[in-house]
C-alpha cells in the first residue's frame, strides 16, 4: 500500500489493537446455556469471514475374509471436511455522560462486562439452538406435543440406535418442556420414588433424565420454515453435534465524544463468531407445544 492510498477496511482491521478483559471471558460461559455443551473453537479466529476447516473422522467397518482365497474388501477411509465460517459480528455500545457519571452513585461501566456478555450469550444460544438435526423429528410441526417421558425416551432411543456416545449428552428444553411437561410427570415430581431430595423443585436443581443432564432455555427456536407454528424445538444432543468458533480477543474500546460536541464517552464491546451443525446425526429434535399466553394469564 502506498502512502498516498486510502487504507481499506480490511487493511485497517489488521492494525486495530485488541484488548481482552478477563471478566468478559468469565461471564461469557456463565451466561450461555449452550457454550459449555457444544464444541468450542477459540484462539484461531482472527476476523470476520475467517473459515475454520474441521474434519469428521469416518467409522471403521469390519469385513469378512473369504477363507478359501484369503480375499477381503479394503475400506476407503476418507475424513469429511466441514467448514466453520465466522459470519456473525455484534456489538454492545453505550454512551456515558461525564457529568452523570461523576454525580451518579452508579457507573454504567461497572457492569458493562456482565451485561454485554449477557447480550452476546442470547445471540450465541439463538444461533446454536436453531441448528437442529439431520435425524427425523419426534412429533410434527402441525401437531407438537407436551414434553413428557415418552418423548424423552423416543429421543434417547434415536441416538442410542446410532451408537452415539452416551457421555457428554445434554437435553436442552424450552421452558414449556420443564414446567408444563416434566414437572407434570408423577415419576419426576415424586422425589421420594426416584431417590432425589424432597426439595428438588424448590432448590432449582435440574435433575438428570435417563442419565442425561437437563437444562432449560427461554430461547428455544421454531423449526426451519415454520415461524408461525406453535412448535418449539427441544434438543437432545452430543457435545460434538454443534460447534461454535469465537474470536478470543473481543475488542473493548472507549472513545471520547468531545469532537461531536458532547461531554461523554462511548464504550463498545464487539464479538465475532460463527456456528455450524458439525455432526447432524448426533442430535435429535422433539417438537414441543408452545405455551401461548392468554388474557387470563395477564
Amino acid at each position: 500500500m502506498s502512502y498516498g492510498a486510502e487504507a481499506s477496511t480490511g487493511e485497517l482491521v489488521a492494525l486495530v489493537p485488541e484488548f481482552w478483559d478477563n471478566e468478559i471471558e468469565k461471564f461469557r460461559y456463565e451466561k450461555s446455556v449452550m457454550l459449555n455443551r457444544v464444541t468450542t473453537k477459540t484462539g484461531k479466529i482472527k476476523g470476520y469471514g475467517d473459515t475454520l476447516r474441521m474434519f469428521i473422522k469416518g467409522r471403521y467397518t469390519a469385513t469378512a475374509v473369504t477363507e478359501s482365497t484369503g480375499a477381503f474388501t479394503v475400506q476407503e477411509y476418507t475424513p469429511t471436511e466441514v467448514d466453520l465460517l465466522i459470519d456473525q459480528h455484534f456489538v454492545v455500545a453505550i454512551e456515558t455522560v461525564n457529568r452523570a457519571t461523576k454525580q451518579s452513585i452508579w457507573d454504567p461501566k461497572s457492569s458493562v462486562a456482565d451485561e454485554a456478555t449477557s447480550a452476546f450469550a442470547v445471540e450465541y444460544d439463538r444461533d446454536l439452538l436453531a441448528l437442529g438435526s439431520t435425524i427425523g423429528t419426534i412429533g410434527t410441526v402441525a401437531n407438537p406435543k407436551v414434553f413428557n417421558l415418552e418423548m424423552a425416551r423416543a429421543m434417547y432411543i434415536r441416538l442410542a440406535k446410532r451408537n452415539i456416545p452416551r457421555s457428554e449428552l445434554s437435553f436442552v428444553l424450552p421452558v414449556e418442556g420443564i414446567y408444563d411437561g416434566l414437572y407434570k410427570q408423577v415419576e419426576v415430581t415424586d422425589a421420594s420414588k426416584i431417590g432425589l431430595p424432597k426439595s428438588v423443585l424448590s432448590t432449582g436443581y435440574i435433575m438428570p433424565l435417563l442419565g442425561v443432564p437437563v437444562y432449560e432455555t427461554n430461547l428455544a427456536q421454531k423449526p426451519t420454515g415454520a415461524a408461525n407454528s406453535t412448535a418449539l424445538q427441544a434438543l437432545l444432543f452430543h457435545k460434538s453435534a454443534y460447534a461454535i468458533g469465537m474470536q478470543l480477543n473481543n475488542h473493548y474500546e472507549e472513545a471520547s465524544n468531545l469532537s461531536a460536541g458532547r461531554l461523554a464517552k462511548t464504550v463498545a464491546i464487539d464479538s465475532l463468531w460463527g456456528t455450524i451443525r458439525f455432526r447432524g446425526d448426533h442430535a435429535v429434535v422433539g417438537l414441543v407445544k408452545e405455551y401461548i399466553e392468554t388474557q387470563e394469564d395477564q
